[in-house]
């Protein structure tokens, strides 16, 4: 996309992502609002300095995809992924497979990256108390029962808490309180800000044993930058 003639907002940040407050990695990433109404995000996702993954995706302003890039960093390789979103298909290639799926409704992108979930925050009314029913395009790199940086469709059901303020490292932030569910999976819960970027990720997991893991996501650096 040719944006050389265009105003667009920069804003970038790193989150945090602990397992029982420990420090487990970091994601690294860019926003940039265009004036076109288009969002383009990227996204490097590391541990302990070692990059793991990294993704791109653009979307309109109300949180549709229209374009994924992946890659994921393995022993045995290099996987990527190449998808384009339109109304009525998901097309690409995604770990060497050719991808081909009808849809028949909007569908919102649910990535590993945090930062990409930006498209998702913003399918939410935030002023709404009403459950809201979306259908989940989950491209998933750390969950060992999925294959990596390939897509799977399901519906989450997603609840609007209220309006809460997040205390982080940089400042107090006024945020949405948003949870999101869906089947086999703990609940998901999400603070985002005005501009239904996340700030704070977390949600609850348990072994076969009953032994629980709190993780969590936390945006530990966060700036803005206009330029024309």
């Amino acid at each position: 996309m040719d944006t050389s003639q265009s105003s667009h907002h920069d804003i970038e940040g790193v989150y945090t992502y602990t397992v029982n407050e420990h420090t487990i990695a970091h994601e690294r990433w860019q926003l940039s609002l265009q004036n076109d109404s288009h969002i383009l995000v990227r996204s490097l996702f590391a541990i302990e300095g070692r990059t793991v993954f990294g993704m791109d995706a653009q979307f309109d302003d109300a949180g549709n995809p229209h374009t994924f890039e992946g890659q994921m960093h393995e022993h045995s390789g290099i996987i990527s992924t190449s998808l384009q979103f339109n109304d009525h298909t998901i097309t690409g290639v995604a770990d060497g497979q050719q991808i081909a799926t009808a849809l028949t409704e909007s569908v919102y992108l649910w990535s590993e990256s945090v930062a990409l979930r930006t498209g998702l925050c913003r399918a939410i009314a935030r002023s709404t108390t009403d459950e809201t029913t979306l259908s989940i395009c989950r491209i998933g790199v750390l969950d060992q029962q999925l294959r990596k940086l390939t897509p799977y469709l399901l519906h989450a059901q997603a609840f609007v808490v209220g309006e809460e303020t997040v205390e982080l490292i940089m400042a107090d932030i006024k945020s949405t309180h948003v949870i999101f569910e869906w089947e086999h999976s703990p609940p998901q819960h999400v603070w985002f800000d005005q501009l239904q970027i996340p700030i704070q990720w977390y949600w609850v997991t348990r072994d076969a044993g009953g032994e629980s893991a709190a993780h969590h996501y936390r945006l530990t650096r966060y700036s803005h930058a206009i330029s024309d």
